[in-house]
């Protein structure tokens, strides 16, 4: 199992190669039978690779349940203030839309009198 390796100076480092599970119980004399996915190292990447996407997305559920800053914003952006801002952003919405249209009732009051004064001046 363990190796030695030369270096540049000539002095021998150990090093571990790699090997399966099995192998390396076998070499260090344990007797255990291991139940699992697999016993034996895998040449197919998809394996290892949705493994760590599970193991990432397990991790990240935890991370992004913890109160505190939010991710990619920077170091002063909270969810608190997150979610301020979009009630604030929602409510200048609503204020727009609603001077809005009191501008348009505005104008078709200012139509109608000015119509009511011609009447007027017309009699």
């Amino acid at each position: 199992m363990l190796e030695q390796r030369k270096s540049i100076k000539g002095k021998s480092k150990p090093g571990v190669r790699s090997t399966a599970i099995d192998e390396f119980l076998k070499e260090n004399g344990i007797d255990v039978k291991i139940e699992g996915p697999s016993t034996k190292l895998s040449d197919d990447k998809r394996d290892s690779l949705a493994l760590n996407e599970d193991y990432y997305q397990h991790v990240m559920e935890d991370i992004d349940d913890e109160e505190g800053r939010v991710r990619c914003y920077g170091r002063s952006v909270t969810k608190s203030n997150l979610k301020k801002h979009a009630e604030i952003s929602e409510i200048k919405k609503q204020h727009i839309e609603e001077v809005t249209s009191l501008k348009d009732e505005l104008g078709d009051m200012k139509a109608k009198q000015k119509h009511q004064e011609e009447e007027i001046h017309g009699l």
